[in-house]
């Protein structure tokens, strides 16, 4: 998803890939990432909420204790959450700096990969 968000805001400019500069590469690729996480987000949420629950069931059997799931779902996270807290605290709670890691991870990477692949022997 990345790659397409990336490759999309690069043709904005409508220039070839070799003419851009490798700052407007490198905003591309930092506002591809954080468009990328920031729709991903709520999806990584429920898969820790998923996974902590699992645990706490785990922790339990260990312990011999009794302990009953809180999700039995994805559907079933998404809705409780969004009961629980609201769309943007429950769903974008902590994403401030998730999308500052996102946005130089691919201010770095996707500018590397687009000048390293289109310099590369065998795709000329």
């Amino acid at each position: 998803m990345i790659r397409a968000l990336y490759t999309d805001s690069r043709n904005i400019s409508r220039s070839k890939i070799d003419d851009l500069p490798l700052g407007i590469l490198s905003l591309a690729g930092g506002t591809a990432g954080c468009i990328s996480w920031a729709v991903n987000y709520p999806v990584d949420i429920f898969k820790t909420l998923l996974q902590e629950d699992t645990i706490k069931e785990m922790l339990a059997k260990e312990k011999g204790e009794l302990y009953r799931k809180e999700y039995t779902g994805i559907y079933d996270c998404a809705k409780k959450v969004l009961a629980q807290n609201g769309f943007m605290r429950g769903y974008y709670r902590g994403i401030g700096p998730c999308l500052v890691r996102a946005f130089f991870n691919s201010f770095a990477l996707l500018p590397t990969y687009t000048k390293v692949y289109n310099n590369w022997p065998w795709n000329n």
